[in-house]
């Protein structure tokens, strides 16, 4: 593809008479609505459609439908593997194109500076160098299939309170050794086609209005030479027309649009060569794109719901998942002293996907913990369950054994109708799919709830019969997360958390609603039951729940089913409810009624294992003493109950290393004593202290350290060895270290490479992370694992010359299992051979 230069005309440049090229290019740099890039007809390009997330294809826009839904980016970095995460990018990229999508939004690579981040679970990890070399590998596999990636959001990104008016105040040295380092990174190894801004400012700089940020660190610093769009809503002002960013989304601008654009030809702000060079960035990523639509042989055809997709969700989930602790060898369960097994808590009876906001993804199906464990466990153990309390304040849901679809048994739960809004305001409107629905217990978040059904505008009908277990009182509730819904009993309505609502009411569409009815009933009764939801506002979900007569509460039940279990599989955590897109977590600990649960069931029984479903660290404090075993799955996605089933019965060992330090609470982590800022401003002056850094700084011990992570098998290492000692700028240095596996089953090892610097400054922590391998090993077996280390990893950033300097000569490489198990050997560096 070549443009064709504007033809001379004898005037000044910026009184050139333009080319109707010029004119038609003036139209290339807004979307033409929320989810579609103008196409350009001389080249046959048509619009481009875009999808949103980084663990699955959003389709936000007609078709709309599910695709599979992989492990959220934190549990991706929690593989420590980059060729399994390439994978990843290489299904994404299949599935992108599949659902006729050329870019996937996606990576994002903002730190996680903050242990409350509500965006945490949807980038990788508080190291640069670990969010670097996995976006980098999933880029490559989604572009290897001809669908354009966008690393995002540059930069600073880090906390979503406020987070279009608050500005990152950063200085120079901690921005490019931490927050640019990770884009940096992905960047040099990756090349994305695209990138994407930030909503927030940063060092009062709205990084889409800056020609700062997009031209002279964006693109000549880091190297970024393809295509820029905003963060939808993220331009502030004129100053995108200088810039250099190249898209305003969504459509249809209100800043670079032809009429500002050609205004600003006039004016002189801008010349025909800025809008040549901007268009030609535009066509560039349509060409890349178009090649894979036009059935370049490069790319294997689209893919979508396919077994080798379904396959690598569950390799990702089993390597993502993180044993913590395992006292007197608990996991793997064995068979042989189990017969009955207690499946209990909030997280067991659903599969959680994520957090909220836009990275939500709507699978075709997916496996909660519990399906998972009755799969695995067989037919000689006897699972039972119980949910013991709701993930918040809500009451148990009503459990699948007391309710019966139309036609059906109990315990297959209840039929459900998924309506367009449309088709269920009409008396006689069809449901556009149709599913059964063990439990009345879903937190959908952004994401459609299934398969074909539109993401904002849709209505759930759910019916059956409900047998009573108990005679006496019964409290019933309804709980919604924006949205309104009514249940009848028999016929007659009995929760009503619907008629208030005054849908006129912009406040009143994003409330969350809750009814509680009171009844007695007698045992062994069957009553009719319906239950109606309709989403109003950005995020969707809805809790039926009930406490049962004679004072036993859904703590009291679970307590009750531990005390007649060989074992007990306790699964917490949080949901899209607790973090996402737009919010932060509020709190450290897990909400009062699990941590209870926690202790009591612990009491109970003391083989209890408990797993965690989150995307930030939570506090284990109250709890972490009284349990042998604890696992830390994060959202695991679609494959996520059968991932953990496996790692619980031992069919798979456990290598997921943490990609984030584990703290005792908020207050010891210095960037909380900052957040959320004050007057519009969060001060990162932490500096470079962030995670692990500042826990070897200051030479205190976190719960887990950065890292760390179990295995069934155990592993030793000899201490590094070099080929030379001595690095300068014109050498390469290799490290070896050797590993082997000293255990008795085969298992996958993640070696990790730390420098340390000698006679560091105060300002600078003691040793970071600067490479990774993970190996697989038989018992037995031995490996030699090589690392290759440049003379430019030695150097560090000197904000008063702007430049990238050797400031120290001696130095250590450092490897081992994780962040505090390390072996060293010191090197010296000089700037002359």
């Amino acid at each position: 593809m070549s443009l064709i230069e504007p033809k001379p005309s004898g005037k000044t440049d910026n009184q050139k008479a333009p080319s109707p090229d010029i004119e038609q290019f003036l139209h290339l740099f807004a979307g033409i609505d929320d989810w579609h890039f103008p196409g350009y007809e001389p080249l046959d390009y048509p619009p481009l459609q875009v999808a949103d997330c980084g663990h699955g294809v959003t389709l936000v826009a007609p078709p709309y439908g599910s695709a599979t839904c992989f492990p959220t980016s934190i549990g991706m970095a929690a593989t420590w593997n980059r060729d399994l995460i390439e994978e990843v990018g290489r299904a994404l990229g299949r599935e992108s194109r599949a659902k006729k999508c050329g870019v996937l939004l996606g990576p994002m690579v903002n730190l996680h500076r903050l242990p409350c981040g509500g965006r945490n679970y949807e980038t990788f990890s508080e190291d640069p160098v670990l969010t670097g070399k996995l976006a980098a590998a999933i880029i490559r596999g989604l572009q290897a299939e001809g669908t354009g990636a966008c690393i995002k959001g540059f930069v600073c990104n880090n906390q979503q309170h406020d987070q279009h008016d608050t500005s990152a105040m950063v200085d120079d040295r901690t921005l490019r050794e931490l927050y640019l380092k990770a884009f940096a990174i992905a960047i040099e190894e990756a090349k994305p086609w695209s990138a994407m801004s930030c909503y927030n400012p940063v060092n009062g700089e709205y990084t889409s209005d800056s020609h700062y940020w997009m031209e002279e660190v964006l693109r000549q610093e880091l190297g970024h030479e393809a295509f820029i769009v905003s963060d939808w809503r993220g331009i502030k002002g004129d100053g995108a027309i200088t810039s250099g960013i190249d898209m305003e989304m969504p459509g249809s601008g209100k800043f670079l649009t032809a009429a500002k654009l050609r205004e600003a030809l006039d004016d002189g702000r801008i010349t025909s060569e800025d809008i040549i060079e901007r268009a030609g960035r535009v066509l560039k990523l349509h060409e890349r794109c178009a090649a894979a639509r036009l059935g370049d042989e490069r790319y294997s055809p689209p893919e979508l719901d396919s077994p080798r997709h379904r396959d690598l969700c569950r390799r990702v989930a089993e390597e993502s998942i993180v044993l913590l602790k395992n006292e007197d060898k608990m996991l793997p369960l064995e068979r042989g002293r189990i017969k009955r097994l207690a499946v209990i808590g909030p997280n067991a009876s659903s599969a959680r996907l994520g957090g909220g906001g836009s990275a939500s993804v709507s699978p075709f199906y997916s496996v909660s913990p519990l399906e998972g464990i009755s799969r695995v466990a067989g037919q000689a153990i006897e699972v039972s369950y119980e949910e013991g309390c709701g993930l918040g304040n809500d009451t148990p849901a009503v459990p699948a054994g007391y309710l019966a679809p139309e036609n059906g048994v109990f315990g297959q739960g209840l039929s459900a109708q998924y309506f367009d809004i449309h088709a269920y305001e009409q008396e006689a409107g069809e449901p556009v799919y149709v599913a059964a629905s063990p439990q009345v217990d879903f937190s959908w978040g952004w994401a459609a709830p299934a398969d074909g059904v539109p993401r904002e505008h849709y209505a759930i009908r759910w019916q059956g019969r409900m047998k009573v277990p108990d005679s006496g009182e019964y409290t019933f509730t309804l709980s919604t997360q924006e949205g309104v819904a009514k249940a009848w009993l028999d016929g007659e309505l009995i929760l009503d958390a619907w008629s208030s609502w005054d849908e006129g009411n912009f406040e009143d569409n994003y409330t969350n609603r809750h009814a509680t009815f009171h009844t007695q009933l007698q045992a062994d009764d069957e009553a009719e039951l319906r239950i109606e939801y309709r989403k109003t506002g950005t995020r969707g979900g809805i809790h039926f729940g009930w406490l049962r007569p004679h004072g036993k509460d859904g703590i009291e039940a679970a307590v009750e089913l531990a005390q007649q279990s060989d074992a007990v599989i306790l699964v917490c955590g949080l949901c899209n409810i607790f973090e996402g897109g737009a919010y932060d977590r509020q709190q450290f600990e897990l909400p009062q009624p699990q941590e209870e649960l926690i202790k009591r069931v612990a009491a109970a029984n003391p083989r209890t294992v408990v797993v965690l479903k989150n995307g930030t660290p939570v506090a284990m404090a109250g709890w972490l003493g009284k349990v042998p075993a604890v696992v830390e799955a994060f959202y695991p996605g679609q494959e996520g109950g059968n991932a953990l089933a496996n790692i619980l019965f031992g069919e798979v060992n456990p290598s997921g290393k943490l990609p984030d330090t584990v703290p005792h609470s908020w207050d010891e982590v210095p960037s909380m004593k900052y957040y959320p800022g004050q007057n519009n401003k969060a001060y990162y002056l932490e500096g470079l202290m962030v995670g692990y850094r500042h826990y070897d700084a200051a030479g205190t011990e976190p719960v887990f350290p950065f890292g760390f992570g179990l295995s069934y098998t155990s592993f030793a290492y000899t201490a590094p060895s070099v080929n030379r000692a001595h690095l300068t700028p014109d050498t390469d240095l290799i490290v070896s270290v050797e590993v082997q596996n000293t255990g008795d089953r085969q298992g996958r090892e993640t070696v990790q490479l730390y420098l340390e610097m000698h006679e560091r400054e105060a300002y600078r922590p003691p040793r970071q992370l600067i490479d990774f391998k993970k190996v697989e090993l038989n018992p037995g077996e031995k490996a030699t694992v090589t690392f290759t280390v440049p003379y430019q990893l030695l150097l560090t950033y000197n904000p008063e010359d702007g430049a990238w300097k050797l400031e120290y000569e001696r130095f250590s490489l450092a490897t081992g299992p994780h962040s505090r198990d390390l072996q060293k050997i010191v090197i010296t560096a000089s700037e002359e051979a």
